[in-house]
Order: C-alpha cells, then structure tokens, then sequence
C-alpha cells in the first residue's frame, strides 16, 4: 500500500511539473514565430534592400578575439572567414594560449608573422605574454602568443590587447558567414545600451569550406551530428529568440558574440576556472547592471550566422555536456543571492528560477521516472494505457517543436536546402526520443553529481577539421 501510494505521489509529481513545463515552451514558441515575422519585416526596405547594408558605413571597428589552444585543423579556415567579413574597419587578434601543435608555426606559414610592439593597459589579469605578432601579409591580424591559462585567460589577454570599443568573441573552429559580424553590430548601433549581442550557431560537420568561404553548407551521415544539429535549430532559432523577446537573454554563446569592451571591463572580464565561462559572463553582467540600476541590454540576432565543429563520437559529446551542465550549476549557485529577488527584475524572478527548475529538478525528475515507471506498473499506480497517452504526448510535443525548428530554418535560414538532410532531420526528430534524450538527461545527473563532488576536469573534443 505505501509502495502504491508513492507511485501515485511522484505520478501526480511528474503530470503537475510537465504539464506547466510544455505550456512555457508553447509560449515561448509563439513569442518566436511573432519574433521573425517582426524582424524579417523590419529587415527588408520598400524598395527590396536589405536594411543592415544601410549600416555598412555606419558600423563602429570591432577587434575581433579568437582564443586557440591546439586549434591546427582549422585556425586558418576561421580566419580567411572572418577576413572575406562585409566589414570595413576590424582587427583579428588570435590568442596562442599555449599551444603544443603546430598551431603557431602554420600561423606564421600563412600570414607571414613578424614581431611587433604594441602599447596596450593589462587591466584584466592573465597568464604572461611571451611574443606579439603581426602579419605581413595582411597587417590586421595580429597574434598574440602566452603561456597556457585556459580559454577565458585567453579571451581576457584578447580584451587587454583590443584597440575598440567593440569586441567579438570567436571560436577557433567556427566559419562566420559574411554579414554576420555586421548584424550583429547593427544593436549596437541602435542601442547605445546594449552591452552583449549573440548570433546563431549551426553544426559545421560536413559542411564544404573553400578558403574560409562556406561554399554548401551540408551534414555528415552520423546520426550523432544530426541529433546535435535538431538541438542547435531548436536552441537558437526557437528558445533565443523567445528569451530575447521576453528580455531574459542569460547566455551569449562563447563561440559567436560581440560584447562592449566597457562593460566587460566593468565586471573585470571572464572569470577562469569555470566549466561554462560565456554563461558566467552574461550572469556577472546582469548581477552588475542591476546592482548598479544601470539601463541596458542583451540581445540575439538570429540571422547573424556561423558554422563550428561539434563532437562527432559519443566520448566527445558526453564530456561537453557534463562540462555545459556542470557549467549552469555554477552559475546558479553563484549568483544564487539574486534567486526570486525583486530588484534583480526579470532575471532574478523568472531567470534563474527557469535555470534551477530545467537544469536541476528536470533531470532529477527524469531520472527519477526511470525507476518508477516500471514500479508504477507493477503495483498498479498506473495502467499500461495512461503510460502509453501520456508517452505519446511528451514523443509527440518534442517531434513538433522539432518540426517546428526545421522549418524556421527553411523559411529565415535556408541554409540546408538538399531535400535529403531535411528527411533525414525529419527522421532524427522522430527517433531522437528513444535513446538519445535519455543519455542526455543521464549525463546531467552525472553532471550534478560531479558538481556536488567539486569534479571541475575538462578536456577539448576531438578536432576533425573542415572538409574531413
């Protein structure tokens, strides 16, 4: 009887907290689709242009920080990216954190280094800096080479260095579109108070690249990369843009970002030693400027495009995930004391309470009815046909937020436009459920449990390359 009784209890538990949990999402859905429609109609001009090309002479210069730890495969593909940029005033400044590759050597093969001298203010702490570099060739890049301190030393080292106003945070396996760094300034120009703008990432893995142009954007067959590619479109095209309509944007992805460099010195940059420095950020940004009563402002553009690598074996993928998750428990519990706190505004009230109930009890739970649905059924709390409605429903809500996502990016993106990869998608989304959303939600509870044990061991995915 109170085996029976606790069934029915977490039953109640489970139908109480997903029910709600679905009808967020549904809301943040809707935000989106009225989101795009807004944008895309605030993006084209009467007579057929585009609005950001107006902006091309308006556009501030942005030193553009590409941290590199052993990034060999693919530094000099993210680099002719960037300068093929529709961008007329940038500095590409790589930071060399250490590498034992020949990242340096292939660096100085290409473009032609030279040392050079460069008076700049070390207002952020990082590990010493052994030599600076300038090309010949192309006299905009400049590489920074320092003794290894981890990603956010690097990004910190990058920010000392900068000469503008404005800084974009590039991964070094990332291939950015053209007009991407335009978009993303285009805020900023709009809004003197803005203080963080983020883009859109999608899976670069089997994509063709030619020069750092991205000349088919496409997906490898591994079932893996397109689990990863349905998270991606889900993530940026349908949950960014929701949060930032809502104006409770709490990360800008570390792969793609432009930040002002005031208020990252404000908040004395990134903070090492985290598994998720680009969440840390935007958190220790929000806790200033509320804490301050500054007015400002964090946006997300989702046509600002880029390409980045993402782990292709299953190894890879479970160390990122436990590292991203460990990541969001840090910040929960750091910034823990603006938690329900009416002066912390929006994010403080629903932001981080959205974060503890996704990140902790939403795992926990989960894993949690792996254990009781099958004691459920066999004491009876539950008849084998609620379990089947009440399955199909969850199955079927996470196909069509799926769905959804793919045709988001059919009709905004229109980047992968061969009929096979939307089958495929399409396939993904329908059997991602049995397996692959399990694993993941097992690697979070993995994560909470190394968080607990103080576990904060990090390694980097293996590289593959562009064009592999």
């Amino acid at each position: 009887m109170l085996l029976f009784s606790i069934n029915m209890l977490l039953m109640y538990m489970i139908t109480l907290t997903i029910i709600p949990y679905f009808l967020c999402l549904i809301v943040v859905c809707v935000q989106t689709g009225f989101a795009l429609i807004r944008y895309k109609r605030r993006m084209v001009i009467p007579a057929g242009g585009r609005v950001w090309r107006l902006y091309k002479d308006l556009a501030p210069p942005l030193s553009v920080v590409i941290p590199a730890f052993n990034e060999s495969k693919t530094i000099i593909d993210t680099i002719d990216a960037l300068r093929l940029a529709n961008y007329s005033n940038f500095e590409i400044i790589v930071v060399n954190d250490g590498s034992d590759d020949p990242t340096l050597a292939l660096l100085n093969e290409t473009f032609d280094l030279v040392p050079c001298q460069r008076a700049f203010e070390r207002v952020l702490l990082h590990q010493e800096i052994t030599a600076i570099y300038q090309s010949r060739l192309c006299p905009e890049i400049f590489v920074v080479d320092k003794q290894k301190g981890g990603k956010a030393d690097a990004q910190n080292a990058g920010i000392n260095f900068s000469k503008n106003e404005l800084i974009c945070m590039v991964d070094a396996d990332t291939i950015v579109a053209a007009d991407a760094l335009l978009r993303l300034v285009k805020p900023f120009i709009e809004n003197p108070n803005m203080v963080a703008v983020g883009g859109t990432i999608m899976v670069a893995n089997g994509c063709k690249v030619h020069k750092g142009r991205l000349t088919r954007a496409a997906l490898r067959s591994n079932l893996l990369i397109y689990f990863q590619a349905l998270e991606y479109l889900r993530a940026f095209l349908i949950f960014r843009v929701g949060v930032a309509q809502m104006k409770l944007s709490m990360l800008v992805s570390g792969a793609f970002g432009v930040f002002s460099k005031k208020a990252l010195l404000e908040i004395s940059g990134y903070t090492n030693d985290l598994a998720a420095e680009d969440l840390d950020l935007i958190m220790k940004m929000h806790s200033h400027k509320r804490a301050t009563g500054e007015v400002y402002a964090v946006d997300f553009v989702p046509d600002a495009i880029c390409w980045t690598e993402v782990p292709e074996k299953l190894c890879d993928l479970s160390k990122q995930r436990r590292r991203w998750h460990r990541g969001a428990l840090e910040s929960i519990f750091k910034y823990r004391r603006l938690m329900l706190a009416p002066r912390y505004g929006r994010v403080g009230l629903l932001g981080l309470p959205a974060m503890l109930f996704v990140d902790i009890f939403l795992p926990v739970l989960t894993a949690l009815s792996y254990i009781w649905v099958p004691l459920a059924l066999f004491t009876g709390a539950i008849s084998p046909f609620y379990l089947l409605a009440f399955s199909s429903v969850v199955l079927s809500y996470g196909v069509l937020l799926s769905f959804s996502a793919i045709a988001l990016e059919q009709v905004h993106l229109k980047h992968l436009i061969r009929l096979r990869y939307i089958f495929y998608l399409g396939l993904a989304s329908l059997i991602e459920g049995f397996g692959y959303r399990q694993l993941i939600h097992i690697w979070r509870l993995i994560a909470i449990w190394e968080f607990f044990k103080g576990n904060q061991s990090w390694s980097a995915p293996t590289r593959v390359g562009f064009n592999s």
